[in-house]
């Protein structure tokens, strides 16, 4: 691949179409680029199971998030794609994915902010503070009010 872009998907936003993607779907298209896809696993408060239920709970999200990426993925013909899943803090994930890639450019969605997000930050705000390379941060829709 000549170029990579790296793409956080949130699978837990329910929505039809991740703005992110469709971007960086065209980008790709455009710089004949490939991407990857990334889901971030959270962490869980799984600590109240027992460790063989950890694991087996663990393989299943991870399984049903890859079938879930790779379903998106079949969407970019003519692009290539890779899926990967990691677990933690998205934003570190996400870094930590980026600079071992390396990715060119990270392409991802942001939500349109509630307060709390100015006071906290978001995700989309940490890796645009702190990636070693640029970020395009799309917005699923018109601000809110």
């Amino acid at each position: 691949m000549a170029s990579t872009i790296l793409v956080p998907i949130d699978l837990s936003l329910d929505r039809e179409h991740d703005p992110g993607f469709e971007q960086a779907r065209e980008i790709a298209r455009l710089a004949a680029s490939g991407l990857v896809l990334l889901y971030v696993l959270p962490d869980a408060p799984l600590g109240y199971i027992s460790p063989d239920q950890r694991a087996s709970t663990l393989a299943r999200l991870k399984y049903e998030a890859f079938e879930r990426l790779r379903a998106i993925a079949q969407t970019a013909v003519g692009v290539p794609v890779e899926v990967v899943i990691e677990e933690g803090s998205p934003a570190r994930a996400i870094l930590d994915v980026a600079r071992s890639l390396p990715a060119h450019l990270i392409v991802m969605a942001s939500h349109n902010p509630a307060f709390s997000d100015y006071v906290l930050g978001s995700v989309a705000a940490r890796v645009v503070r702190y990636a070693q390379c640029s970020v395009l941060v799309a917005r699923q829709g018109p601000p809110e009010d």
